[in-house]
């Protein structure tokens, strides 16, 4: 790649994420968090952000993004010590997916960190990988009766004792969720 088409590729990169950072829901810290559900085994910390002022979300809306939150949230935190792979946290959040995603195989997941010598050294080491989730939907197209479109950024912090330490960079992850019944459930992720 040239030196030109390297800053063109810079600059609009710069200007995605600065109309990312204004476009962003915010929370107020004055508006309580509603509580999650999220299984017992599952050390995975799902942000709950509701829609930025002025912007009214639907409830079925605010249900996918929370179930986007934490269905990802326990698919990306994993306990190296006592699991072979990250597969083992998508096998945890097969009650966030649809059956077609729980059937798929998970060696396409985009795993970019795990096995390997860093799973190892996570292993001997008793380091917990845990997640935490944002979900917006800049670009995304619009929300149906039965599919909605997410992006999720999801950030992983290893602890190990009590030294906690940021994995960059954060994965990026595409979602569709589908309605079955009075849930709604993740039926694609795209890396």
């Amino acid at each position: 790649m040239n030196r030109r088409a390297m800053l063109v590729a810079v600059g609009f990169m710069a200007i995605v994420i600065a109309v990312a950072a204004l476009t962003w829901p915010r929370t107020d810290p004055a508006t309580p968090a509603e509580p999650t559900a999220a299984p017992a085994s599952s050390s995975a910390a799902a942000s709950t952000e509701p829609a930025a002022s002025g912007i009214e979300y639907s409830s079925d809306a605010r249900a996918a993004d929370e179930a986007i939150r934490q269905g990802l949230a326990v698919a990306f935190s994993w306990d190296p010590a006592t699991e072979a792979s990250p597969a083992a946290g998508f096998t945890r959040a097969r009650d966030w997916f649809t059956d077609a995603l729980a059937q798929q195989p998970n060696s396409d997941a985009g795993f970019d960190r795990g096995p390997g010598l860093q799973w190892q050294r996570w292993a001997r080491d008793k380091t917990r990988v845990n997640a935490e989730v944002t979900v917006g939907c800049s670009g995304c197209p619009a929300d149906t009766a039965t599919v909605i479109h997410r992006v999720a950024t999801i950030h992983q912090t290893a602890y190990t004792g009590q030294t906690a330490t940021p994995l960059a960079p954060d994965l990026v992850v595409w979602t569709t969720v589908t309605k079955s019944g009075d849930r709604w459930l993740i039926d694609k992720l795209t890396f």
